[in-house]
């Protein structure tokens, strides 16, 4: 399954500012609960996780099922 250049460009956008905003807003309740990112991994890889899997739902969901055969190799 391939995407056009806009959409891919247009996720990758909201994935930068998601983890830059994340970070941010985060980052205070840490301190509140004693937790320590030091490398900001949870912003990285957690938070984008959950976008990156709710992006590809969309996507496989909006994909044609007519070009999925019926045969199975």
């Amino acid at each position: 399954m391939f995407t056009n250049f806009y959409p891919s460009f247009l996720i990758g956008g909201i994935a930068g500012i998601w983890s830059t905003l994340s970070f941010h807003f985060f980052i205070s309740l840490y301190q509140k609960w004693k937790l320590f990112d030091t490398k900001g991994v949870h912003h990285l890889h957690g938070t984008l996780g959950i976008l990156g899997g709710i992006t590809s739902a969309i996507a496989i969901s909006t994909f044609p099922l007519t070009n999925f055969s019926n045969t199975v190799a």
